[in-house]
């Protein structure tokens, strides 16, 4: 059986070591040669395998069919690239496919992909993103995933804002509490969830006198400025801007409102017009809820 650099990926995605696969089904050395094309091994045995990355025959077969290494990525890219463009029609066909995948195949990949796209177009059409839904399906998953890899980090980004906020603490401080989520390979999903985490602490705009958790939200803050380095300069950004919408909610509004101006004022002048107007936006729905 033949699907060795598949396991590979999939392995490498979820975050798990050799030994933790191989478990008592085989020594570390033989997984690494089934992985590299050199041996082969059983369909039992590529099924307890896959037990131990907590993933079923079927996922396996169908995650094959996908493609080339890095089979969810197009999806998340897709995502991005519509919502970048203000494209809900492209979005809505994106929602489509996943719907389809979904039926046809009981995949919960495809549900959670649901979710993402959702939360997208809610924000460009400007409704509530209501955490009252909690999607049980994207916690049963990312709770039952031991060891996430980069595939669950970009699916957990993408759906912080749908998600109740004790949840997320939990979660976010387990991510950020692995130092192997700081580096290179990692490091763009981690800021992104600590930004969204930040983001969901300051709650719903349309709630007006949302309790900010000072204590966790300083926490998140802290962690995303120690991220940064000279060449991240979106990243400084988003910490000021945090830190305004902060004030805001503090009712120091004049200095609040004053920091997310000077971010959007760089934004413009970097011709970054999409991320300015999002700022603008986000600072003009608090302002009239607040």
């Amino acid at each position: 059986m033949k699907n060795g650099k598949k396991l590979r990926e999939v392995r490498l995605h979820k975050g798990k070591t050799l030994k933790e696969v191989a478990g008592d089904e085989l020594s570390v050395s033989f997984l690494s040669k089934f992985e590299r094309g050199e041996s082969d091994i059983s369909f039992s045995t590529l099924e307890k395998l896959l037990g131990n990355l907590m993933m079923t025959m079927e996922e396996f077969v169908y995650i094959s069919k996908q493609g080339e290494e890095g089979w969810f990525n197009k999806f998340f890219d897709d995502v991005e690239q519509a919502y970048f463009y203000d494209d809900v029609e492209w979005l809505k066909r994106l929602y489509r496919k996943q719907e389809k995948f979904w039926k046809e195949t009981n995949l919960i990949y495809y549900r959670c992909h649901m979710d993402v796209v959702t939360i997208r177009l809610r924000i460009l059409t400007n409704e509530n993103i209501d955490q009252d839904e909690e999607p049980t399906h994207l916690f049963n998953y990312l709770f039952e995933t031991e060891a996430w890899g980069n595939y669950e980090l970009r699916l957990y980004a993408s759906t912080i804002l749908n998600m109740p906020e004790e949840m997320v603490v939990v979660l976010s401080k387990n991510v950020s509490k692995r130092a192997s989520y700081r580096n290179d390979f990692y490091k763009k999903q981690y800021q992104s969830i600590l930004t969204n985490t930040l983001f969901r602490l300051l709650g719903p705009v349309n709630i007006k006198d949302y309790q900010v958790d000072h204590e966790t939200f300083e926490y998140f803050l802290t962690s995303l400025k120690e991220t940064c380095s000279e060449r991240d300069l979106d990243i400084r950004l988003i910490v000021k801007q945090m830190k305004g919408m902060y004030l805001i909610r503090l009712g120091e509004k004049e200095e609040g409102i004053k920091l997310v101006h000077q971010v959007i004022e760089y934004y413009n002048q970097l011709e970054a017009g999409r991320l300015a107007d999002d700022a603008e936006r986000y600072l003009k729905l608090m302002l009239d809820e607040s």
